[in-house]
C-alpha cells in the first residue's frame, strides 16, 4: 500500500477463482517516472507452479502496467538455476542482458542472477 501511495509501485496477489486458493504475488517496484522504467518480480506458490498460472499472471500484469504506468523499460532478475522463470520471461520477449554476479544473498549465501529487460517496443515484436 505504501508503494501505491508514494507512486513507486504496486503489488497484486493472485488467487484461483474456483477455490480462492492463494497462487502468488506480482510486483512493480522502483518506478522511475523521469526515465520511464521500473522493476518487476513475481513468486508463485510451489503447489501452483508448472500449471501455466505464472504465464497468466505475467500477461495480465504486463498489459496493465504498460498501459497505466507510462513505461519504456521493465527490468527483472532471475537466479541462474531458475530455468522455468527464464523460459517464462523469454516467452514474453524479455531480453537476457547478462549475469549479475553475487546479486542476491539468501541465508548468507550469494547467488548470481540473470538480468532481463522488456522495452515497450519489444511487446509488439511477438
Amino acid at each position: 500500500m505504501q508503494m501505491k501511495k508514494e507512486g513507486t509501485g504496486i503489488r497484486y496477489a493472485a488467487y484461483l477463482k474456483a477455490t480462492d486458493d492463494f497462487v502468488g504475488i506480482i510486483t512493480l517496484k522502483r518506478y522511475n517516472a523521469r526515465n520511464m522504467r521500473a522493476e518487476i518480480d513475481y513468486i508463485v506458490a510451489p503447489e501452483h507452479q508448472r500449471k501455466g498460472l505464472a504465464t497468466e499472471m505475467l500477461g495480465l500484469f504486463l498489459n496493465e502496467i504498460f498501459n497505466k504506468w507510462n513505461l519504456e523499460r521493465i527490468s527483472t532478475y532471475v537466479f541462474l538455476e531458475n530455468t522455468a522463470s527464464c523460459k517464462l520471461l523469454e516467452k514474453f520477449n524479455f531480453t537476457r542482458e547478462g549475469i549479475l554476479r553475487h546479486w542476491t544473498c539468501v541465508n548468507g549465501k550469494f547467488y548470481d542472477s540473470y538480468s532481463y529487460s522488456l522495452l515497450s517496443s519489444d511487446r509488439t515484436q511477438k
